[in-house]
C-alpha cells in the first residue's frame, strides 16, 4: 500500500450497517456508514447543511451524532410545502 493510500485508510475509516427506522408511519431500511470525523474533509466535500463531526463525537463514549442524506431529510423531516 502506498503512503497516500495508508493515510486515506487511516483518515477515512468507514464501516457499513443496515438499520430499520420505525419512527415514521412505515418502517424504513436505512443503509448507514460509521465514519471517522475526517472522512468528508479527506474526500474534499462538506455537508450541504450542518457541520462535520467533532473530535468529541469520534471518541469512545462521546456524544452521538448523525449526518443524513438530503433525500432522507426531505422524505422524513422537511415540512410539507403547499403551492
Amino acid at each position: 500500500m502506498e503512503p497516500d493510500e495508508r493515510e486515506l485508510h487511516r483518515d477515512c475509516r468507514c464501516g457499513n450497517a443496515n438499520l430499520t427506522d420505525t419512527s415514521g408511519p412505515l418502517p424504513e431500511k436505512l443503509v448507514c456508514a460509521d465514519t471517522s470525523r475526517r472522512f468528508f474533509s479527506v474526500l474534499g466535500v462538506l455537508p450541504l447543511l450542518g457541520r462535520e463531526f467533532t473530535l468529541d463525537e469520534e471518541r469512545f463514549g462521546g456524544p452521538a451524532a448523525a449526518l443524513i442524506s438530503e433525500q432522507l431529510w426531505r422524505r422524513r423531516f422537511a415540512p410539507a410545502t403547499t403551492s
